[in-house]
């Protein structure tokens, strides 16, 4: 059995081994507890067992611990200047066992390591098996939904001075693709990578709970957008969230 309430506990107990004062220390703990309850709620809605819910709320509270040391040692949350946080999140959990403090049975260990690596990836690898690919799609989907409710009040501080595109990023909106982060140069493009995560949701549950908070529009609406381009795109990004979500459900 696991115990989500343990782990929580024990993953508080690993937090303060950190700066707790330092914004982004505080800003990836409250993520992690958030894309945790997202990753039970969306597991209740595949009908999932109690133990398969638990198992997807420990995944999602473990998501971003490779955050952690990430942020401390460089002082930023950002992969391409520094190293992959999803790979980092595995070697911390299992390199030294510390996964045992959040969980006793090591019967679940394959799932946890291959969902926290994947969840950051652009896909999810072909070779994953079936329960692999299942709760790496449920901790993507939840941590998709706490980025885009973050937006809604730009705690994540993105800024943009200018409504300058690549290309790559206008080509991917107009055909309803994830945008690749390579692809990633300006600060619109940046914001507008945040916002096509709805292009890559898994489940109905995901997408409807963005839908009906109103999310996307919200965002958009705190951008102030001028140029007509800019415009056009984001209105793309409205239609899509008018749509009815056609995603197979695993």
């Amino acid at each position: 059995m696991i115990n989500i309430i343990g782990a929580k506990e024990a993953f508080a107990k690993y937090v303060n081994n950190y700066d707790t004062d330092h914004n982004l220390i505080k800003l990836k703990y409250n993520h992690s507890l958030r894309v945790a309850e997202n990753c039970r709620c969306i597991a209740v809605s595949l009908g999932l067992s109690n133990e398969e819910v638990a198992l997807a709320e420990l995944i999602g509270l473990l998501h971003d611990i490779g955050r952690f040391e990430q942020i401390k040692i460089y002082d930023i949350a950002n992969d391409i200047k520094t190293e992959d946080h999803g790979d980092w999140g595995a070697i911390t959990l299992f390199k030294d066992n510390l996964i045992r403090d959040f969980i006793k049975t090591n019967k679940y260990d394959d799932i946890i390591k291959q969902s926290i690596k994947a969840h950051n990836k652009p896909v999810i690898p072909n070779d994953y098996n079936q329960q692999e690919k299942l709760y790496s799609q449920i901790v993507r989907d939840a941590d998709k939904m706490d980025i885009i409710y973050l937006l809604t009040n730009n705690e994540l501080n993105i800024m943009v001075p200018n409504e300058a595109l690549s290309d790559p990023v206008v080509e991917s909106i107009l055909n309803e693709t994830y945008i690749n982060k390579k692809d990633v140069v300006t600060d619109l493009d940046k914001m507008l990578l945040h916002l096509a995560l709805i292009y890559d949701l898994n489940f109905s549950y995901s997408f409807n709970v963005i839908k009906e908070n109103n999310y996307i529009p919200m965002i958009i609406d705190l951008l102030k957008l001028k140029e007509p381009k800019s415009i056009t795109l984001c209105n793309k990004i409205k239609e899509f969230m008018n749509k009815d979500f056609k995603k197979k459900e695993s």
